[in-house]
């Protein structure tokens, strides 16, 4: 009887720690992906800082090249006059 008493309790104690520990794998997986996925959007926000910014750049390099050809024009005029 103290035998079965013991394999019993043994296998409750296995049971409570497998769970225990299932619980635990659980979590790290749930710690992991939200960390994955704070990463992927981080990046993400990054890639898109670096378009903008490459976009308000062409937008600078647009307005000087076109001023710089009104300020050439407005030049040949006046010296035609």
């Amino acid at each position: 009887m103290r035998l079965e008493k013991a394999y019993g309790t043994e296998n409750e104690i296995n049971l409570l720690l497998q769970k225990e520990l299932d619980d635990w794998v659980e979590e790290q997986e749930r710690v992991l992906g939200s960390t994955a996925r704070r990463d992927e959007l981080e990046k993400q926000l990054q890639q898109t800082e670096r378009i903008k910014e490459r976009a308000i750049q062409a937008q600078r390099d647009t307005f000087n090249h076109d001023k710089s050809l009104l300020d050439e024009i407005a030049e040949r005029l006046s010296e035609d006059h």
